[in-house]
């Protein structure tokens, strides 16, 4: 059986084109994109790329802080909001970096701009909902 076509690195970088957004496609990873979106809370930047190394998805995730005390209230927090928070989750890294990560199907017949840009957004708005709760408690303050 065939495998189903992908939508092309082009075509994403048309898609931010058309919705004027600044980006810049990292030099080290071919398919990686960087985006940067000021929020009510702070500027966060956005990477897009070949979801967790598998070309089928598009993988947008948004580094988002490392809990430099209260490890364990943060991670336990981070589980409750992700029963909340619909179309992203927060994931830890190997480092214990927490990130806001979303996944959309880069398959031509599942791909469409909008789902893309609402994935993006969706991960914003979760990282900017959360933002000062988490930091309060992965600062100690």
């Amino acid at each position: 059986m065939a495998e189903p076509e992908k939508v092309s690195n082009e075509e994403v970088e048309r898609c931010f084109d058309e919705w004027n957004w600044k980006y810049r496609q990292l030099p080290q990873k071919p398919g990686a994109w960087e985006l940067s979106f000021q929020m009510r809370t702070s500027v966060f930047t956005v990477f897009v790329d070949n979801g967790l190394s598998n070309p089928a998805f598009l993988s947008v995730g948004l580094l988002y802080l490392k809990p430099q005390s209260n490890h364990q209230e943060v991670y336990q927090q981070l589980l409750r909001n992700n029963a909340n928070v619909l179309f992203s989750k927060f994931v830890l890294d190997d480092q214990g970096n927490i990130w806001v990560r979303g996944v959309i199907l880069r398959f031509r017949t599942a791909f469409a701009p909008e789902k893309l840009k609402h994935i993006i957004g969706a991960v914003l708005q979760a990282a900017d909902h959360w933002y000062l709760k988490l930091l309060t408690k992965a600062t100690g303050g």
